[in-house]
């Protein structure tokens, strides 16, 4: 005889999973595609294309994102990263473009004033944020989200990049 209590979880798991299912379809058909970027296993390096943007060369986000992915926090952070999720039972992390100043044309999931990123682990049954970063233009600073604190800290980048980043945002 089946109890009350698992046929009642098993229903709630039931609509839970389709719950999930639609709400990650209406996600992707909505983001239009959002800004990602993946690790590549097989070089061992992060590929700073933006996808699903209108990419160019000299574009505003992908200076952006060489700002982020160079940074001294960054490397640390994703140092080893990939082996650790794989071990266990993820696949890889990647890097989520929140915000931007031009959501359309970066392929950004929101409009925001600054570059906001989140990256994050992959696994069969969820993408896990870990760490949040945002570049403010006008301020040429890069910060790292503190949850704790609920403030962004200045972190350092190579500020050879902001020539370029001039010249790309123009």
């Amino acid at each position: 005889m089946v109890s009350f209590k698992l046929v009642l979880k098993i229903s709630i798991m039931k609509q839970l999973n389709a719950f999930t299912a639609v709400f990650t379809l209406l996600i992707a058909a909505c983001t239009n595609e959002p800004n990602t970027v993946k690790k590549d296993s097989a070089s061992n390096s992060i590929d700073t294309t933006v996808i699903g943007a209108k990419a160019t060369p000299d574009k505003c986000a992908d200076i952006v994102m060489q700002i982020l992915t160079g940074s001294e926090e960054y490397k640390k952070l994703t140092e080893g990263l990939e082996e650790a999720i794989k071990k266990n039972g993820g696949t890889s992390f990647g890097i989520n473009m929140e915000g931007s100043p031009n959501p359309e044309t970066d392929s950004a999931m929101a409009y925001s004033k600054t570059y906001d990123f989140s990256i994050y682990e992959s696994y069969p049954d969820r993408n896990t944020v870990i760490a949040r970063f945002s570049f403010d233009k006008d301020k040429k600073q890069l910060y790292k989200y503190d949850v704790v604190e609920d403030t962004l800290l200045p972190i350092s980048f190579n500020i050879q990049l902001l020539s370029n980043l001039e010249t790309a945002c123009r």
